[in-house]
C-alpha cells in the first residue's frame, strides 16, 4: 500500500475520504432523513391543529422556532460523533491504514459529520413541507388551508422582515449592537460546535452525552453568577438597562463587551480545533 507522509496535503485525498465514509454509511443518511421527515411533519401538523387563532406567518414562526431548536440538539449530536468510526481497536487500525495523512483523514472526518448535518436535515425537512403540502388540502376545511401552504415562502418572509426591521434601526443611528449582537450569535454557534468536536476527539463513550452534561454545569454556572450580579445591580438602582448593567458589572459598553466576547470565542474556537486534530491523531496510535 502507498505509503502517504504526514506533511502531505491533498484536497482529492480528503474528498475520497468523505466519499468512503458516505459510501459505507448510505444508509444513516437514509434513515436519519427519514426519521427528521417524520418529526417535521409532526412539528408540522402538531402546530396546525393546535393553533388555530394563527395566521399563516404566525404558523410558520411557530414552526420555524421548533425545527430551529431541533437542529441545534441534531448538529451537536452528529458532531460530538465525528470519531464514531473508531472506537474499536480494529476500526482504528483501518483508519490508520488508509493511505492519506493525519489532517486529510481529520478533516475528512470534520467534512463527513457536516454532510451528516445539512443533508439529512435540509432533505428531510423540504419532503415533510412537500408531503405537508400535499396532504393538507384533503384533511382540512377550505377555511383553513392557510396551513396547508408551503412553508419555504413563510421562512423567507420572516426573514426578510426581520432584515427589514434590523435596516430601520440602522437608518436611525441608534448604534451598531444588531450586527454585533448577529456577529457574536455566529461565533458563539461556531464555538459551540467545536467544544462537541472536542468532546468528540476526547470521550470514546458517549461523548454527547458527556460535553452536553458539562455545557449545561458551565452554563448553569455562568447564569446563577450573572443573575445575582443583574439583581444585586437592580436592587441598589432605580433605572436598569443593559447598558447601565454593564457599565457597571463589567466596566465596559454592551457592544464593546461583544466585541471582546468575538475575539475571546474566535481564539477559542481555533485552539478547541487545534486540541481536537492532537487527540485525533493520539487516537490512532495502537
Amino acid at each position: 500500500m502507498m505509503k502517504i507522509s504526514n506533511n502531505s496535503f491533498s484536497f482529492r485525498r480528503i474528498g475520497l475520504l468523505v466519499k468512503r465514509d458516505v459510501m459505507e454509511h448510505w444508509r444513516t443518511f437514509l434513515n436519519i432523513t427519514l426519521i427528521l421527515t417524520l418529526l417535521f411533519l409532526v412539528i408540522m401538523y402538531s402546530s396546525t391543529w393546535s393553533l388555530f387563532d394563527k395566521d399563516y406567518l404566525g404558523y410558520c414562526i411557530i414552526v420555524q422556532g421548533f425545527c430551529t431548536k431541533v437542529f441545534s440538539f441534531y448538529s451537536i449530536f452528529v458532531l460530538s460523533g465525528i470519531l464514531a468510526n473508531m472506537q474499536t481497536q480494529g476500526d482504528r487500525i483501518n483508519f490508520l491504514m488508509l493511505p492519506a495523512s493525519n489532517m486529510e483523514k481529520f478533516l475528512g472526518r470534520l467534512f463527513y459529520v457536516l454532510l451528516l448535518v445539512f443533508v439529512p436535515f435540509v432533505t428531510g425537512f423540504l419532503l415533510a413541507d412537500v408531503i405537508h403540502l400535499l396532504v393538507s388540502p384533503f384533511m382540512r376545511s377550505a377555511a383553513e388551508t392557510v396551513f396547508s401552504s408551503s412553508l419555504i415562502p413563510g421562512f423567507w418572509e420572516i426573514k426578510t422582515k426581520v432584515l427589514l426591521e434590523s435596516q430601520k434601526v440602522l437608518n436611525q443611528h441608534v448604534n451598531l449592537s444588531i450586527w454585533v449582537l448577529a456577529m457574536f450569535s455566529c461565533v458563539y454557534a461556531v464555538w459551540e460546535s467545536s467544544i462537541y468536536i472536542l468532546g468528540g476527539c476526547y470521550w470514546r463513550k458517549h461523548p454527547f452525552l458527556k460535553t452536553f452534561a458539562l455545557m449545561m454545569i458551565v452554563g448553569l454556572w455562568a447564569t446563577v453568577v450573572m443573575g445575582f450580579s443583574f439583581f444585586n445591580f437592580l436592587r441598589a438602582s432605580d433605572t436598569v438597562t443593559t447598558q447601565t448593567w454593564f457599565d457597571s458589572a463589567f466596566g465596559i459598553g454592551y457592544e464593546t463587551f461583544l466585541l471582546i466576547g468575538i475575539g475571546v470565542f474566535s481564539v477559542w474556537t481555533i485552539l478547541n480545533w487545534y486540541w481536537s486534530y492532537r487527540l485525533f491523531r493520539r487516537s490512532q496510535i495502537v
